[in-house]
């Protein structure tokens, strides 16, 4: 079963950065005033060609990041406590329901990359796959190797995943809200990764109010995502009735 709680702590942990970025930036609006914490902060930090205002919008484009990541790692932590439940009762095909025997079938065809295996390889596999399916003496492993996410989790994705591992109705995304931000935070988190914007850029434009509201939506996102797996598992609900 996955913990709460710890997602809790990693989740505050961005909570609480988004509060220390607001804090900055109110300090860095204070014109004219000799508060000794932004003179400090100007003194030891800023610089000609790194100006504090820049720093800012870099922890603002860091703050995104994080979120992304929070993201992927827990629905890679969900689909590990569920491929581990399924292998743990040493589940066979049969007995699977039909979105979990088409995730197992496609894994068989699948490197451990995430690709797909040689045209060449198939007829062995195929071969292997009907055999063990027919001779119901193979219970169900799942690769989590096999299982590549790599920067791609958007609102998409996340009803691809929900309807493959039976987590679902994600009522959440129901909320054009949370798609846009779950969208917006993980493009972001690709332009970032792959250089087409620059951290000094890529928040430029935002709030720190508006970043907190992506923040909210993705973490009531993820924590829905996390309670319906954990149901997954305690009702077993990838086993057919």
């Amino acid at each position: 079963m996955i913990d709460l709680t710890e997602f809790k702590e990693r989740s505050n942990t961005i909570r609480s950065f988004i509060y220390s970025v607001e804090s900055l930036e109110k300090l860095t609006l204070e014109k004219g005033t000799n508060n000794p914490y932004i003179n400090y902060l100007r003194d030891h930090i800023e610089t000609k060609t790194f100006p504090l205002e820049q720093l800012i919008i870099v922890q603002k484009s860091n703050t995104l990041l994080m979120m992304y990541n929070l993201v992927e790692s827990t629905i890679r932590t969900c689909v590990a406590e569920i491929f581990d439940s399924i292998t743990s009762e040493k589940v066979l095909y049969q007995d699977l329901v039909s979105s979990y025997q088409k995730l197992w079938f496609d894994q068989q065809f699948k490197t451990n990359k995430g690709g797909w295996t040689p045209d060449e390889n198939h007829r062995k596999i195929a071969n292997d796959v009907i055999t063990n399916i027919i001779q119901k003496t193979v219970s169900i492993q799942f690769n989590l190797h096999k299982f590549k996410l790599s920067g791609n989790i958007d609102a998409n994705l996340l009803k691809e995943f929900s309807e493959s591992f039976s987590v679902y109705p994600l009522k959440t995304l129901e909320d054009d809200s949370v798609k846009t931000s779950i969208n917006l935070v993980k493009n972001l988190r690709n332009s970032l990764a792959h250089g087409n914007v620059s951290f000094r850029v890529a928040t430029r434009n935002m709030t720190v109010n508006e970043i907190s509201n992506y923040y909210e939506d993705v973490n009531k996102l993820l924590i829905e995502v996390i309670k319906k797996s954990n149901r997954i598992m305690s009702q077993r609900k990838y086993i057919a009735k």
